[in-house]
């Protein structure tokens, strides 16, 4: 090899050097060329999270990757800017398409995608069911129909589903519907509220039994917010003239009302052994379950119109008040 060809071979990897160094740097930091632009772009990623496993993930109409087992997601990354179209598809159930924008040095989300099987059966559970409730242990459902003055409520047991074993409950000389289902903590217990035209009546189920659903005598229209002690199935709590009571709630629903607990309250939440609570005054407190007072959750009252509807929520150690469809979050640094 003469000295020229050395010199020239010697020239020639320097300005390859040059050209592609650039890029195999801008490659390395997740930059790619967008040929049809003629441009440099930071790319970006999407995150996607899918249902059944085995789903395959196409994105722009190249297989992906497949969700596992033991693993629903996937990451597909080095994508240049712009819309890009997911697929997700599994054999015997219908796809999910769309188009995802992504940006730059970003990763977009897609969560909780569930395939629908196509040819997906549904058994009936139930004939004439105007409304339902599912216990809190999600065990029990409650459906209830009504005929020729009687209401029927029927008990299915969800872990034997495919049964059907009913158990039947009949209110008979009631007519209307059932506005609510009110649980107790071990899903045994059920406070029925039944609305007919203007009047509200309050009965008592009891399903570890056979028993007919019992009315109960001291809850009437000014009666609010029956709610059990989630950790004592036998104490419910109601409000009633701007009155928070608690009973001990017995098997033939007769028991006596003790005194009020709290006085001038507008609404309330049982939150592990403390009570939230709304004053007429506009004040949030925490009280025990005997009504003496914990501590005062709120120093600015809150302006509280009697003529509008309110419920105290909590989550996650917020606490929210929602007012007709207004929700106000408490703010407890300041209170």
């Amino acid at each position: 090899m003469t000295k020229r060809t050395r010199f020239i071979i010697f020239i020639t990897c320097i300005v390859l050097f040059f050209i592609f160094t650039p890029y195999i740097l801008l490659y390395s930091l997740g930059y790619r060329i967008d040929f049809k632009k003629m441009q440099t772009h930071a790319t970006g990623g999407i995150y996607i999270k899918a249902q059944p496993s085995g789903s395959e993930v196409f994105i722009d109409e190249k297989l992906g990757q497949k969700t596992g087992l033991f693993n629903d997601s996937i990451f597909m990354q080095n994508l240049l800017p712009g819309n890009h179209s997911v697929l997700v598809k599994k054999t015997g159930y219908f796809d999910y398409q769309k188009n995802i924008p992504v940006v730059g040095k970003e990763v977009t989300k897609l969560e909780n995608i569930f395939l629908i099987k196509q040819n997906f059966i549904f058994n009936k559970l139930s004939s004439n069911a105007i409304n339902y409730s599912i216990s809190p242990n999600s065990k029990t459902l409650l459906s209830y129909f009504t005929t020729n003055k009687i209401i029927t409520i029927e008990s299915l047991n969800l872990q034997d589903i495919n049964l059907a074993q009913k158990t039947v409950y009949s209110i008979p000389n009631q007519t209307g519907e059932i506005i609510n289902f009110a649980w107790s903590g071990d899903s045994l217990k059920v406070i029925l509220t039944i609305k007919n035209n203007a009047k509200i009546s309050y009965f008592y189920l009891d399903l570890s039994n056979n028993v007919a659903p019992s009315l109960i005598t001291f809850l009437d229209k000014n009666s609010s917010e029956i709610n059990f002690n989630q950790q004592n199935n036998q104490q419910l709590f109601y409000i009633k003239n701007n009155q928070l009571f608690h009973t001990n709630i017995l098997a033939n629903a007769s028991a006596l009302p003790s005194p009020a607990i709290i006085n001038n309250l507008i609404s309330y939440k049982l939150e592990n052994s403390d009570i939230i609570w709304l004053s007429k005054n506009g004040n949030l407190y925490k009280s025990d379950f005997n009504g003496n007072l914990v501590s005062a959750l709120s120093l600015v009252p809150y302006l509280v119109n009697t003529n509008n509807q309110y419920k105290i929520l909590s989550a996650n150690q917020n606490i929210f008040i929602k007012e007709n469809d207004t929700l106000l979050l408490l703010n407890q640094e300041k209170k």
